[in-house]
């Protein structure tokens, strides 16, 4: 590191941006993370309904096919009671009764056949999210734990960083420290560059002494936005 004050401060700024890139992809992963993890929820949740779905229409089946077996149990009653009478009157009316349970049942058979064709389709669909459940959780869950690694590496790499600082500041004027500490608290780019006398943050045109008291290594402030300005041919100069 060249040990030139100025050097030392582009430096220590060039380091400052790339911790707030880390800080800033840090905080990108985290939203894809949570992204994922929504649609890992949403999978999970579709998975859940089908599911759902398949016992609600089993438990039709289930109660239609009880329903006709409490009619049949009714007919077989009746038929033996109609078997034991011997007025006329009587046996007519069981017999009456007899021909509704056998229309409860044939209409019952048509219900029966719908929920069993309902169940069916069901059954299909829930096998089917179960497939792409399955594939999609591995691949989600595979998504999830690549992006946890590389917060973790982040992590590990801020640490180094904020390690490093102290080694950055050493040799760097106070007062360029303490206003570049106050600016850097309301802007991620506190020092710019001159760019066609003009400030590269605001385009604040700068004054013609001042622009030449920039080439010769000063370090001016932005009198419209207070960012540091430096003149780039310093870099080589210095």
């Amino acid at each position: 590191m060249n040990n030139h004050p100025f050097h030392r401060f582009i430096a220590l700024i060039d380091f400052d941006q790339t911790v707030l890139g880390l800080f800033d992809r840090q905080t990108h992963i985290a939203h894809e993370i949570a992204h994922v993890e929504r649609q890992l929820v949403g999978q999970e949740e579709q998975y859940a309904h089908r599911q759902r779905s398949a016992i609600e229409a089993r438990k039709a089946v289930d109660l239609i096919e009880l329903e006709m077996k409490e009619l049949d149990q009714q007919e077989k009653d009746k038929k033996r009671k109609l078997e034991q009478l011997s007025n006329y009157k009587e046996s007519r009316a069981f017999q009456s009764e007899i021909d509704q349970l056998r229309q409860a049942q044939h209409d019952l058979e048509e219900s029966l056949l719908h929920a069993w064709h309902t169940l069916e389709v069901r059954e299909r669909e829930k096998e089917e999210c179960a497939h792409r459940y399955a594939e999609s959780k591995i691949k989600l869950q595979t998504e999830i734990e690549k992006k946890q690694q590389e917060l973790a590496s982040i992590k590990v790499e801020l640490a180094l960083h904020s390690n490093q600082r102290e080694e950055y500041k050493k040799a760097i004027p106070q007062e360029w420290l303490d206003k570049y500490e106050a600016m850097r608290l309301r802007v991620t780019d506190p020092v710019v560059p001159v760019e066609g006398d003009t400030c590269s943050a605001c385009f604040h045109e700068l004054l013609h002494q001042d622009v030449m008291r920039l080439t010769r290594g000063a370090l001016l402030e932005c009198k419209f936005c207070f960012r540091f300005l430096y003149h780039k041919n310093i870099l080589n100069n210095s």
